[in-house]
């Protein structure tokens, strides 16, 4: 006799994610049901609902996962931009859904979203910022941002610019992706 499927579904939304990542090796089925944007909207939505598997990310130079039902069980985390730090750290620009945008602080700005659940990362474009076209401006303030936007289903991540100078101007650039 077969489990139905909706049974199997429940019983793995109720799993965290590194044992959801074990299992995927079970069948082609398992693969793709957890593999699959539905099943991963229901299993965010439950560990939502139910503040399961709740953890909290910590930055020292480097940086670490603490899970909130063992707080003595701390890991450290090898991220994306980690291969390319030269110790001088990796900055959390923000944190939407257990996704990460990183921040790399070596020689360039590089930003990287990441899952540190299932370790995927994507790099993201960062535009050059335009300055304005007066000669005494200068560049006082950045800052960046991490959403989830449930009308298009998309993450979106900004960086805002303000510039100090003849006029105070505010340069919000946004990246939209899907992760």
């Amino acid at each position: 006799m077969a489990i139905p499927h909706d049974v199997i579904t429940e019983i793995l939304c109720r799993l965290d994610v590194e044992d959801l990542l074990r299992y995927r090796c079970l069948s082609k089925r398992y693969c793709c049901l957890i593999d699959s944007p539905d099943f991963i909207k229901h299993h965010l939505s439950h560990s939502l609902k139910t503040d399961t598997h709740l953890s909290l990310i910590l930055r020292d130079s480097e940086l670490y996962s603490v899970n909130f039902d063992s707080l003595e069980s701390a890991k450290k985390l090898k991220h994306p931009l980690d291969e390319n730090d030269e110790g001088n750290g990796t900055e959390i620009l923000g944190s939407c859904n257990g996704l990460l945008a990183l921040l790399g602080d070596y020689g360039g700005e590089k930003v990287a979203l990441w899952n540190p659940s299932t370790r995927k990362s994507q790099m993201l474009p960062v535009s050059e910022i335009e300055f304005p076209p007066y000669n005494f401006s200068c560049c006082q303030f950045i800052t960046y941002g991490l959403g989830y936007d449930p009308n298009s289903d998309d993450y979106k991540f900004v960086r805002m610019v303000q510039f100090y100078g003849q006029d105070d101007i505010l340069l919000i650039l946004k990246s939209k992706f899907t992760a």
